[in-house]
C-alpha cells in the first residue's frame, strides 16, 4: 500500500541517491583536476589501473568531439527523456523499486557529465583501466544504474514466463 508518508520517504530515497551521486562525482572530479596537472598518470595497481587526468569534448568515446553544442544537445535531450521517464514511473508506481534506483542512478550520472560540460565545456575523466579509454565516476553511474535496470526487466521477463508457462 502506497501511503503518502511511505510515497514521500521513497522520494526522500531516491533524491538522496541522486544528489549524492552527484556530490561524489563533482567531489572526486574537483580534486583530480585541482591535483593532478592535465595529462598526468599515477599507478594505483601496477599497469592495470591508473588515474590518469584528461579532458573530453565529446561524447562516449570522444564521439562528436569538435562538435560542443551538438554534445550539449543530444546528452540533455537523452537526460530530459530519462527524467521523464523515471517521473512517469514514479508516480505512477509502475516499475518495481530496483528499476526506479536504477534510473536515479543513471540520471545523477549523466547530470554529473552534464555539470561538467556546462562549467567547464568538457567532462573530466580520470580512471583508465589496461588500454581501454579513461572514464569517471559518472560514467560508471551511467552503465551501473543501466545494467540494474536491465537485469530488473530480464528477470521480470524470465518471471513472467514462469508465470504465464505455470498457468
Amino acid at each position: 500500500m502506497n501511503t503518502p508518508n511511505r510515497k514521500r520517504s521513497g522520494r526522500a530515497a531516491y533524491i538522496a541517491v541522486f544528489a549524492g551521486l552527484i556530490a561524489v562525482d563533482q567531489a572526486i572530479k574537483y580534486l583530480v583536476a585541482s591535483h593532478m596537472k592535465l595529462g598526468e598518470s599515477i599507478a594505483v595497481i601496477g599497469d592495470f589501473l591508473h588515474i590518469r587526468y584528461l579532458v573530453n569534448y565529446g561524447i562516449s568515446f570522444s564521439l562528436f568531439e569538435g562538435h560542443p553544442s551538438l554534445v550539449i544537445a543530444i546528452q540533455t535531450a537523452i537526460f530530459v527523456v530519462l527524467g521523464i521517464t523515471f517521473i512517469v514511473l514514479y508516480r505512477g508506481m509502475a516499475a518495481a523499486v530496483q528499476i526506479l534506483v536504477g534510473f536515479a542512478i543513471t540520471l545523477a550520472g549523466g547530470v554529473g557529465n552534464l555539470i561538467d560540460r556546462y562549467v567547464h565545456g568538457y567532462v573530466i575523466d580520470y580512471i583508465s583501466v589496461l588500454s581501454f579509454p579513461v572514464w569517471n565516476f559518472a560514467d560508471m553511474c551511467i552503465i551501473g544504474g543501466c545494467v540494474l535496470i536491465a537485469l530488473c526487466l530480464i528477470l521480470d521477463s524470465i518471471e513472467s514466463t514462469r508465470r504465464s508457462n505455470d498457468s
